[in-house]
């Protein structure tokens, strides 16, 4: 149980991390009117706290 814990752990820390990198690199998409996913967090939170009040 502990090993399987373990590797649950570290292939969430794993996905994390890769979201993490490619937020933080942002690479410049090919169709330029396309929102980076920067961009897209943002909105999402921007919609979520319009829904909240």
């Amino acid at each position: 149980m502990t090993v399987g814990y373990f590797i649950l752990v570290s292939l969430v820390m794993l996905v994390f991390g890769m979201s993490g990198l490619y937020l933080s690199a942002s690479p410049p998409s090919p169709d330029p009117d396309a929102p980076s996913p920067r961009e897209m967090m943002s909105a999402s939170v921007r919609y979520s706290d319009d829904a909240n009040e």
